[in-house]
């Protein structure tokens, strides 16, 4: 049996933030996967009837936590204590909203393989299979994830830094421009 409650999903997300730095929000990711399991956390305590994993966890569900994750981000940021949202670090919108979307999807396919009450949906099951597959496979997914975190780091590290160097080749310097017709 597994816990309905997986802090080794964050594996996944210490792995998107080593591979893009700035443009992945750890805390917001964090978020999503709280309110992912607000449902599972409200029926262990009875206070709801069903399947341990509901509504929430569809397709539709995560892209409508999605969207709430990215609201409360987006409140917090502007009202919440200065001292704590700096601390935390500020995130843009499309940032905010990336994380949120790649934390509940995440969240969705994780959980399709280790949980057999998901109940899951037509898309699920076309891209991700019947939900079969050992529950294992989830924790060693997330384990590969985390382990493979400062490998990540050090390769994205690397990449900046020839980009700071000039010595990878920008994106504009591959662009065909016409010649320049200063001659």
């Amino acid at each position: 049996m597994t816990v309905p409650f997986t802090p080794i999903h964050f594996g996944v997300g210490a792995l998107g933030k080593a591979a893009l730095g700035r443009r992945f929000s750890f805390a917001v990711f964090a978020g999503s996967q709280v309110l992912m399991d607000l449902e599972p956390g409200i029926k262990i305590l009875g206070l709801l009837d069903g399947p341990l994993h509901g509504p929430t966890h569809t397709v539709l569900g995560a892209l409508l936590i999605a969207v709430a994750t990215a609201v409360i981000w987006e409140v917090w940021q502007r009202y919440g204590p200065s001292a704590i949202v700096d601390r935390i670090g500020r995130a843009r919108h499309g940032i905010v909203v990336g994380t949120a979307l790649f934390g509940t999807l995440s969240h969705v396919a994780l959980d399709s393989i280790m949980h057999s009450d998901m109940g899951l949906n037509a898309e699920m099951r076309a891209a991700f299979g019947t939900g079969d597959l050992p529950a294992q496979w989830a924790d060693i997914i997330c384990f590969v994830a985390l382990m493979s975190s400062p490998a990540a780091w050090l390769v994205r590290r690397w990449i900046e830094q020839l980009n700071a160097d000039r010595l990878f080749p920008a994106f504009s310097s591959i662009v065909v421009r016409p010649p320049s017709t200063d001659e």
